[in-house]
């Protein structure tokens, strides 16, 4: 096993800012899904890049532009490739 799943197994600590979900963390690449304000950016890949503990939000880089999500609009895509400005 490579170090991508060593980190897979790995637990959270805690002292992470960010909830304990797993597969949702700085660098994890995510699907967008059950957005109300923005429906048309439902099943678009995104980057987790921060969390901000004020608002409950992450920072997610869908590759042309970032949004703060609530961590229930995010479901893990461990398998996919983070979005590019050319995949956007």
């Amino acid at each position: 096993p490579g170090a991508a799943a060593a980190q897979e197994r790995r637990p959270l600590g805690p002292r992470t800012a960010w909830p304990k979900v797993q597969g949702i963390h700085p660098g994890a690449v995510v699907r967008l899904q059950n957005l109300q304000a923005a429906p048309e950016l439902n099943g678009r890949k995104g980057r987790c890049i921060s969390f901000d503990p004020g608002s409950g939000r992450w920072t997610v880089d869908l590759g042309d532009e970032r949004k703060a999500l609530r961590v229930e609009s995010l479901t893990p895509a461990p398998g996919e490739k983070p979005p590019t400005k050319q995949s956007a």
